[in-house]
Formats: structure tokens, sequence, C-alpha cells
């Protein structure tokens, strides 16, 4: 959904506890939304993906960041989102390999609401834009400390899938935003672990609501508003492949780099992404474990233990 369209979770402590409430809210606020965008996106995918998607030679680095529509702000105003801009893209290329546009554009525009620095955030597939509204009453650390840029940045390291496996493509950019996050130094490993850990007790209890095969929940999320279950369904099912990966000394960072460099297209299947994952691994974890969470109907449990220990091995060497 938010590889169309995109939203957001997760906290710790006072300020984390009210953030993790105020990113609950945000994400059921916004989706029903952003369902009606991503049907548009799709229908234009279709009709111009062909001619229109070009990707830059995989061995040059993108090219700087383009802001679209600095118009409207003061220039102070300007420095503040250009630095905030080249921050975040900065450091999710750093953690997951460099994306292979031309340029990675941006359209930001005022809020109307102003309890958190970015309350709105999405991905425009046909052009690989990203919309986000910014509050002006932050400044550069907090619109650095929001979670919803590094959300959607991820989002474009995948090819925008169709509904019933938006579990993968939200759950990715869930798990995601949060290695970036602890290796830019906005979160630390505790922050990024309770955060993981209170997404995870959202998706367990919005089963009440969500019952059935995920793939078939995944389908009709807007419906059921199971926005909480998918989202971290998915982050899940990439902790688990990230673990086993570990277990053979790989990353999931290398891996989508590689991915990104060599593979990634305009839309796709889940099918197809976990093969192409699985090739570029040599392993058979990510159709496996695919195989086994499209069809779950129940919530995957992370031990405490080993996601320490997975973030631990994503510190800043």
């Amino acid at each position: 959904m938010k590889n169309v369209i995109k939203a957001k979770q997760l906290s710790l402590s006072k300020q984390n506890n009210n953030h993790t409430q105020n990113d609950s809210k945000r994400q059921s606020d916004c989706e029903v939304a952003r369902f009606v965008s991503s049907r548009i996106n799709r229908l234009l995918i279709t009709i111009i993906a062909i001619t229109s998607f070009i990707y830059a030679p995989a061995s040059l680095k993108a090219e700087p960041v383009r802001w679209l529509n600095d118009q409207g702000f003061s220039s102070s105003q300007q420095k503040t989102v250009n630095k905030w801009l080249k921050f975040a893209v900065d450091a999710t290329q750093k953690s997951f390999g460099v994306l292979p546009f031309d340029t990675i554009d941006f359209r930001v525009k005022h809020s109307r609401r102003n309890s958190e620095p970015v309350p709105w955030g999405q991905v425009n597939r046909v052009d690989n834009s990203i919309l986000l509204h910014i509050s002006p009453y932050y400044g550069l650390t907090a619109l650095k400390d929001d979670w919803t840029i590094y959300h959607e940045v991820a989002h474009l390291y995948l090819p925008f899938l169709d509904d019933h496996d938006t579990w993968l493509s939200e759950g990715f950019a869930t798990y995601i935003q949060h290695i970036t996050m602890m290796q830019a130094n906005v979160l630390s490993q505790t922050q990024a672990i309770s955060r993981i850990e209170a997404g995870l007790g959202r998706g367990q209890e919005n089963m009440r609501r969500a019952r059935g095969s995920l793939y078939r929940v995944s389908d009709n999320m807007h419906y059921n508003r199971a926005y909480m279950r998918i989202y971290w369904s998915g982050a899940a099912y990439f902790i688990e492949a990230d673990l086993a990966l570990h277990q053979q000394g790989k990353k999931l960072t290398t891996i989508i780099a590689d991915y990104a460099s060599c593979c990634l297209t305009m839309d796709g299947t889940g099918k197809q992404l976990v093969k192409d994952l699985d090739k570029l691994s040599n392993t058979s974890i990510f159709s496996e474990l695919y195989s086994t969470y499209r069809y779950r109907r129940d919530f995957p449990v992370i031990e405490r233990q080993a996601l320490t220990e997975l973030l631990t091995s994503y510190q800043v060497e």
C-alpha cells in the first residue's frame, strides 16, 4: 500500500509511548485515502511503464536529491528541508545501496496538522517521486527524528506489488526504516528494539479484527482495517529472513543492495520478488518463508534475544 502510498507506526518512554499512539491513529486515518490513490497509480503504471521508467547505470551514484516544489517556503525553510531530504536519502543508501534512478524526486507540502513533524507521506509509482506533508513548526532535528521519510524511501528498493502481497512491501519498509535510523544514529539500538516490539504488539492486537490467511487479509486490508497486522506481519517476515541469512554469514542489506542494482522493476509480484532474492542470496530462505507466511492465520512471534542479536549486527562498524 504505502508502496504507492504510505503511512506510519512506533515508540519508547513517555515520549515514545505518545509516538506509538499517534502513529497508530495516523496510519488508520490515512489508509482509506491511500487506497484510492493506489488504484489510480496502478492504472497509470500499466499505461506508461514501458516508455517512462528508465534506470541509470548501476555503477553510477544517484544524482542529488531534487525537491520539485519549493515555492511557498522561506529561504530558511528551503535550507532546512533540503538538508533533511539529503540526510534521509544518504542514510538509506548508505545502509541499503544506491538506488538506480537518475534522480530521487520529492514534493514537499505544508501540512495543516501540526501535532507531529511529518503527518503524511506516500510514493507515487508513476514517477517514483515521494510526497511529504510537513509541519512548519518543527526544525531539522525533529524532521530527521520522524520515521516517515525513511519508510517512504525504503519503498523504492522494491517494485510495486499486487494487493495480496502488500504485506511484503509494507513489512519491508517497516523493518528497513529501523535499520536506517539506527545506523544513521537517529535511533539507539534500544529505541529501535522497543519500537519494533511495540509494533509487533499492535500487529498481534489487530488480529482480533483481521482474521484469515495473510494474503487474503492483505487483499482486503482497507475494508478490514487490518493495517497493523499487514505491516507488522510483513516486518516479521523480513526479520525472520534476516535472522536466517545471518546464520549463513549474510545480511539482508547486502541482498537488497544487489537486488536494487540488478533486478529492480517498476511493479511485480511477490512470487517473483522472493525468487530473485533467493537467487541473489543463493538460498531458498525467502521463498520458503513466503510460502509459509502468505497462508498464516496467526501472528508471528519474534524473540527479543534474537531481535537484539540481529540489530547488534547492524551497529555502525
